[in-house]
């Protein structure tokens, strides 16, 4: 027998689906329990509403990115190839989820909401991804001398939140228009700027 996480994430994936491919407009609770092979009744006990589904989706794919882009990162041996991987994992998959979101995005504007996007997307991923890019940093600092100016965690927390800046930019432009070509020199040249003067 299936436990409440399972039945829910299958919930979950039909309705991304639906959405991939209908929008939200024209997808229904009954569409959605059809597609998960669940009652409505099953589907009511997980969500109140269409709308919960939809929060729980984005939320997800969220979820989904930053896992994924940390995956990447911790592949990586030095900081300098950990923020690039930061970038050009976070890129490549938010212009996949572009084109998987491609009707939604190009004939429901108005539940595609950029600024609403990524007030989420930081309310979810915020705090974490700074945790993670100052994690990188101290680890450049320990093992491959790079120093931090004013006081190593004030100097840790500014660079961390201006690379963070510069990544929400990729995202904005990757969700507007799937922007962002050479992707790797820009991401090459980001970081240079950054570290310019830090060893």
């Amino acid at each position: 027998m299936k436990n409440e996480e399972e039945v829910k994430k299958e919930i979950l994936a039909a309705a991304k689906r639906l959405i991939q491919q209908h929008g939200i407009d024209k997808t229904t609770m009954r569409d959605v329990a059809r597609a998960a092979s669940k009652g409505k009744s099953t589907l009511y006990y997980y969500f109140k509403n269409k709308e919960e589904i939809i929060d729980a989706v984005i939320r997800e794919e969220h979820d989904e990115l930053y896992l994924k882009v940390k995956r990447a990162v911790d592949k990586k041996k030095t900081m300098e190839e950990k923020l690039k991987a930061y970038l050009i994992t976070k890129t490549s998959i938010l212009k996949q989820k572009r084109k998987q979101y491609e009707f939604l995005i190009d004939n429901e504007s108005h539940h595609f909401n950029i600024k609403n996007f990524f007030l989420l997307s930081i309310e979810v991923n915020g705090g974490r991804e700074l945790v993670f890019i100052r994690s990188i940093l101290m680890d450049g600092a320990k093992n491959e001398g790079y120093e931090f100016p004013v006081s190593e965690m004030l100097g840790m927390d500014v660079i961390a939140e201006s690379f963070l800046t510069y990544s929400r930019g990729v995202e904005i432009e990757v969700s507007i228009n799937m922007g962002l070509d050479l992707i790797e020199e820009k991401a090459e040249m980001m970081i240079s700027i950054l570290l310019k003067g830090l060893k």
